[in-house]
């Protein structure tokens, strides 16, 4: 599967350096452009960090039962 398949979850850091306005002015803007929803996040402060990995769970799905393997697929390892 190419890129285009792939599910994107885009992210706005260092919004700490912003004020609140100028954030999410900065955010909708993003969002205009890339015509995906943007998730405003500060690494520095940890502020947004809880919503960027419950869109990656969501992304990657629920977890296989304990016991079962899910099917084999590429492995950076």
């Amino acid at each position: 599967a190419g890129l285009d398949d792939k599910v994107e979850i885009l992210a706005l850091n260092k919004v700490d350096l912003l004020d609140k306005g100028g954030a999410d002015a900065a955010a909708k803007e993003l969002e205009e452009v890339a015509g995906v929803p943007v998730l405003k996040v500060s690494g520095a402060t940890g502020g947004g960090v809880e919503q960027v990995l419950d869109a990656v769970v969501e992304a990657l799905g629920a977890p296989a039962p304990a016991g079962e393997e899910k099917e084999k697929g590429w492995s950076p390892v």
